[in-house]
Order: structure tokens, then C-alpha cells, then sequence
């Protein structure tokens, strides 16, 4: 019976009542991904996601907008955030809700909102319940293997807009298209660049082997969109950044943080050699984190990832074997769309290459994308699948009819249960499923004594400890490290760069010059440590020295000559909170005269 029911599913018309209920399970399932890392957000006093320490933290400005007082990382991280990532977090504060805590609740609103879309998208190229739950299993296996959608940050509202624009584009729904166009520019243009080349694409039309003209009514529908896609470009083309131009590609050549190690990895090679000559196949064009072709889960374990398999070589491979699927015949012309959406991410990632740093990073205009198509051809194949393998049990030969019977819902049942529970089994990461790359803070009392001193103090640190400090604190500090200093715009970074190799210089000179210097410059109030800031082997393993290798190198020459940091030295009487791995110091007590009571 249950073969029987599902044959209906895939080869009729669906009701809405199957519809509906297709889709509630689908629903389910993103509920039965999201919830855990939903627990996890509030599961401490202190717990904020990586990248929103970032590109959350400041926007408590709109709860107080004293906080941070002329702050040179919260202002960057202030001006970079587009339009509607802003607007949306201003609106929630007006009513009274922390922006941190707004960003732990997104996530299971978006993913919810990106299921709705790509089932109803998965529906739109084959319609059938059983295309769009697989997608949609798939889709949200994609949202929790990576922190993207967890992040409540500009990228995750992708997961959303994107499926949105394809299912109402497959429409041709003039007005919501539209709208999702808008809303991809003001959260994340780099994919919106994307939807604005498919209207683009559209145009021009293969008949019978000959390009031609798309028909009046699809011309008008794509020249709306683009009018609208112009409009919506002026202000990124008119509007400069206070913090200096983009970094050339020569320019981001020579900086040891784009180099291999480097906090902002973009080239393999070491610096000195030509861009054009520093990379690997696989590394850089292909599974680099912002300079290859693919989503960076798919290369480190591609067996985890079956909707990328499905989509490239599975789906092709039914569509070439149609006479073997029959279901194929049931597909629609708006499986064109997701060949358009490929074919403009790819040329966008190349075009990015072309113009470094001018679109910003090239993987940008993949990756994301990627993992949406991924998910709905994946759906649609395993649909086809699906279909296939119903057909070969339907024609089973067993005068046990008992027999059969059991053996199609164990078959179903164990096809259902890879489906929806592989990544709990297979996940490579140290971080089990659901991933969501959340940083627990491990120093309350550090947080507390900084959250009650005058909202501009300022805190020096070179502990990795250092980010967590805006957050958990609500108080500014001298300069953040892997994270804060982003090296795409030359102002802000050289302003960065300046600050930390004088922390550098400072916290391990043997005078107490550099350090007077920083702390009457900056007007820096407390420096944080680690214990162990002067043994070898943190010299060695620490990252923040493999940014700026000439200014560390002397601090390391300096301890291995047996000249002690002056900061040591004073540590005993000017510690304020001793949290064991870290201590937090009174800089003004630092730099006290010698002779001072």
C-alpha cells in the first residue's frame, strides 16, 4: 500500500492537503536541526557565535547609543553593515530586545523561512511533496553544517532570499521577485549581483539551436528587474568608505595576514610571488575559503555531502537516461532557472578574480549559491530515484505478499532514515551536528569587573581572549585580533595594524617606553595577558605573531636574550582580576615611575 501512495505522490498532482503536509514535515525537520543549537544559545551567562562578535555586538549602540564612544573597530563594523542587516536590528531594539539575543533567535526563523522556500521552489521544477521534502532535508543539512545561517549575521539572510527569489522567479512574479531583489541588496549584495544577472541571462533564449530574444512578455518581466537591479546598485557605486579604498590584489600580496597563516588567508604561496602564479588546483581555485570555486565543507569531506554528488553527477546522468525515469517527463521548463543561477555564479566568481578586491572575495558569489542548487537538483534527483526504485518493488515477483510488503517499508524506512540522520553519524568536524560555532566565555569575573568601570575604558590585549570582550562587556577595547583586523579596506587596516604591533612592542619591550607610549596615546586603562604571554612555546603557537612576523620576531629575539618584558615584571603589583589563564592589569599602574609608593 504505502508503494502505491507514494507512486501517487510522485507521478499525480499533489492536493494541498499533501502539499501542506509535506511541507509541515519538512518544517520538522528544520525544527529537529535548529532547536538543539537554540538550547545551546541560551545555555550560558556568557555564549555569543563567532562571527557575531563582530557584526552583532555594536549594534547594542542602539540600546545605548553612549556605548563604544569613538571606538575605531565598532565604527568599521558599523559602516560595513548593509542597509537592511542594520535596519532590522534597529527596528527589534526600539523594542527593547538586545541585539545579541536577537541573534540567537534569527537562526530558527531563517531556517524555517529557507525550508518554506526551497520545498516550494524543489515543487516548482518537479511537482511532487516527496522533490520538495528531500530538498528541503537537504537544504537545512547544508544550513547546520556550516555557521552561516547560525550567525545571524548579513549572510544568513541569504538562505531565505535567495530560495525566495528562485521560487517566486520560476513564477514569474513580478512584484515579489522584485521585492527579494531589494531585500538581497540591502543584507547581501554579492548574491544579489547574482539574481541581477539571471533577469540578464533571460533575456537571450537557445531555440532549435540558435540564441534569440526572449518573448515580449519574458523581455519585460527581465527589463523591470533589471531597471530595478540599477537603481538598487547607485549607492554602493556612488557611496565611498571613510576608511580608504579597497586593497589592490598587489597590495593584498605583500601582507602577511592574506598569506598562508594568515588571520585573512586569501594566497597560497608566501609573499613576494605574483598572485596570478600563487595558487594550487585544489586549493586556491577550487576548496579555498575565499578564493575557490566550492562551498569548503564539500572538499574536506565530500562523502558527508550527497546533495553536491546528486547534483553534479547524479541529476545530469537521469535527465541523459530519461527512458529509464519516466518521472523526468513530469519535470518543468523552470528547472532552466537553476542552470541560469549556476551559470552567473560561476562567471561572477571569475569576474571577481579578474577585478580583486573590487567585488570582494570571489567565493562570495559561489558558495552560497552552491548550496541552495545543490539542494534542489539533489531533491529533484532523489525524487527521480525515488520513483525508480517504487517501480522496481512494484514488480517484484514473491508469492509472499507479506514478504514484499515488509520489504518496501524497511526499504522506505532505511532510504527515509539516511536521509534525514547522516550528518549525525558521519559529521568530520571536531564540533558535532548541528554545527554552529558558538564561543563560550570563560572568565566571568574579567566580564563583570570591565561591564561595571565608565563605558570608555579601554582595555590593551593581545590574548585571543580580546574578542570576547566588546561583547561580553559592552566596553571598547584598543584593538580586537583574528576577526577585527580585516585587511580589505587600507585605512582601517593600516590604523589597525599600527595599533597592534605597538601592543606587540609594548607588552614585551624590556623598557617601559613603548608601553608609557601606548597607554598615554590610546588612552588605554587595563591590559589584558595570558599567564604563560612570555614562555617559548607562546611565542611560538600564538597567531596573532604570524601576522605582523617582523615586529614579533624582535619581541621573540628579546626574550630568548633573557631580557624580561617590564610588563612581567610589574604584573604581581598592578594585577586587578587574576582568572587564572588570563590577568587583567591596571595600565596606569604599569607605567608608575619606579621610585612611585
Amino acid at each position: 500500500m504505502i508503494v502505491s501512495q507514494m507512486q501517487r505522490l510522485l507521478r499525480q498532482a499533489p492536493t494541498q492537503a499533501q502539499v501542506w503536509l509535506w511541507l509541515g514535515l519538512s518544517s520538522l525537520v528544520s525544527l529537529l536541526y535548529s532547536v538543539p543549537v537554540l538550547v545551546t544559545a541560551f545555555s550560558h551567562a556568557y555564549v555569543i557565535q563567532d562571527d557575531a562578535r563582530q557584526h552583532v555586538y555594536w549594534m547594542r549602540r542602539f540600546l545605548d547609543p553612549t556605548l563604544y564612544p569613538n571606538d575605531l573597530t565598532t565604527d568599521y563594523f558599523e559602516s560595513v553593515a548593509p542597509l537592511g542587516y542594520r535596519m532590522l536590528y534597529w527596528l527589534f531594539a526600539q523594542f527593547g530586545l538586545d541585539p545579541v539575543v536577537l541573534s540567537k533567535l534569527l537562526p530558527l526563523l531563517l531556517a524555517l523561512g529557507g525550508t518554506f522556500f526551497v520545498f516550494m521552489a524543489a515543487m516548482q521544477v518537479l511537482p511532487s511533496p516527496i522533490a520538495g521534502f528531500a530538498a528541503a532535508v537537504l537544504a537545512n543539512q547544508g544550513f547546520w553544517i556550516r555557521d552561516d545561517v547560525v550567525s545571524a549575521t548579513p549572510v544568513a539572510f541569504v538562505y531565505v532570499l535567495l530560495p525566495a527569489f528562485l521560487y517566486f522567479l520560476m513564477r514569474r512574479s513580478l512584484y515579489p521577485c522584485i521585492l527579494t531583489m531589494a531585500l538581497q541588496a540591502l543584507f547581501y549584495p554579492q548574491v544579489f549581483l547574482v539574481q541581477a544577472g539571471m533577469l540578464g541571462l533571460m533575456l537571450v533564449q537557445i531555440r532549435g539551436n540558435r540564441l534569440q530574444w526572449a518573448d515580449a512578455k519574458e523581455r519585460r518581466f527581465c527589463i523591470i528587474g533589471l531597471a530595478v537591479a540599477v537603481l538598487l546598485l547607485l549607492p554602493y557605486a556612488l557611496v565611498s568608505s571613510p576608511y580608504g579604498p579597497v586593497i589592490s590584489a598587489a597590495e593584498a600580496q605583500q601582507i602577511p595576514a592574506m598569506a598562508r597563516g594568515g588571520w585573512s588567508r586569501f594566497f597560497v604561496m608566501q609573499t613576494g610571488v605574483p598572485w596570478h602564479q600563487d595558487f594550487w588546483y585544489d586549493e586556491f581555485w577550487v576548496c579555498s575559503q575565499r578564493s575557490g570555486l566550492l562551498p569548503t565543507e564539500w572538499c574536506a569531506a565530500p562523502h558527508l555531502y550527497p546533495q553536491a554528488w546528486l547534483a553534479v553527477l547524479g541529476l545530469p546522468v537521469l535527465l541523459w537516461q530519461r527512458r529509464w525515469f519516466p518521472l523526468v517527463q513530469r519535470m518543468t521548463p523552470a528547472i532552466t532557472s537553476l542552470a541560469h543561477c549556476f551559470v552567473i555564479s560561476l562567471g561572477l566568481f571569475f569576474v571577481a578574480h579578474g577585478l580583486l578586491f573590487r567585488l570582494h572575495l570571489p567565493n562570495r558569489y559561489t558558495e552560497h549559491s552552491f548550496r541552495i542548487l545543490a539542494a534542489l537538483a539533489a531533491g529533484v534527483a532523489i525524487a527521480l530515484l525515488v520513483d525508480r526504485f517504487l517501480h522496481w518493488l512494484e514488480r517484484l515477483s514473491s508469492a509472499d505478499g507479506v514478504g514484499r510488503s515488509l520489504l518496501s517499508y524497511s526499504s522506505i524506512a532505511v532510504l527515509g532514515a539516511l536521509l534525514l540522520l547522516h550528518p549525525y553519524g558521519t559529521d568530520s568536524r571536531e564540533e558535532p551536528f548541528p554545527h554552529h560555532n558558538y564561543v563560550f566565555g570563560r572568565y566571568p569575573r574579567v566580564y563583570e569587573f570591565l561591564a561595571q568601570q565608565p563605558k570608555d575604558t579601554v582595555t590593551a590585549s593581545l590574548s585571543p581572549e580580546v574578542n570576547n570582550l566588546p561583547t561580553f562587556t559592552q566596553r571598547p577595547v584598543l584593538v580586537g585580533g583574528q576577526g577585527y583586523i580585516l585587511p580589505y579596506h587600507q585605512g582601517y587596516f593600516a590604523a589597525v595594524s599600527d595599533r597592534l604591533t605597538a601592543v606587540i612592542r609594548a607588552q614585551y619591550s624590556p623598557g617601559i617606553g613603548p608601553l608609557r607610549q601606548v597607554v598615554e596615546e590610546y588612552g588605554v586603562d587595563y591590559w589584558l595577558v595570558d599567564r604563560d604571554f612570555e614562555t617559548e612555546g607562546y611565542l611560538e603557537t600564538a597567531s596573532v605573531f604570524r601576522q605582523y612576523p617582523g615586529v614579533a620576531s624582535r619581541a621573540q629575539d628579546s626574550i630568548a636574550a633573557g631580557d624580561l618584558p617590564v610588563l612581567l615584571r610589574r604584573m604581581e603589583g598592578c594585577t586587578v582580576v587574576d582568572a587564572d589563564a588570563v590577568v587583567l592589569l591596571d595600565a596606569p599602574c604599569l607605567v608608575e615611575p619606579l621610585d612611585a609608593p
